[in-house]
């Protein structure tokens, strides 16, 4: 199975893969959850182990999309 950031990358070339708050810390509010963790603008692009460690505590993903898209 490819991982996490080829699987974005073919999907979206050149996006940028970012933590979302989702379900850590007791959080349950689904409008919440939709947010980003952090000061998602001046962070590196996640790569696949930090991937799965975000989500193995209830951390969602989500991907910027590349300006011109």
């Amino acid at each position: 199975m490819p991982s996490y950031t080829e699987r974005i990358q073919e999907v979206l070339p050149q996006g940028k893969m970012i933590r979302l708050i989702g379900y850590t810390n007791g959080n349950r509010d689904y409008q919440k959850a939709k947010g980003p963790a952090g000061k998602w603008q001046i962070t590196e692009a996640l790569q696949d182990s930090q991937i799965h460690e975000w989500i193995q505590k209830g951390g969602w993903i989500g991907v910027r999309i590349p300006e011109g898209r």
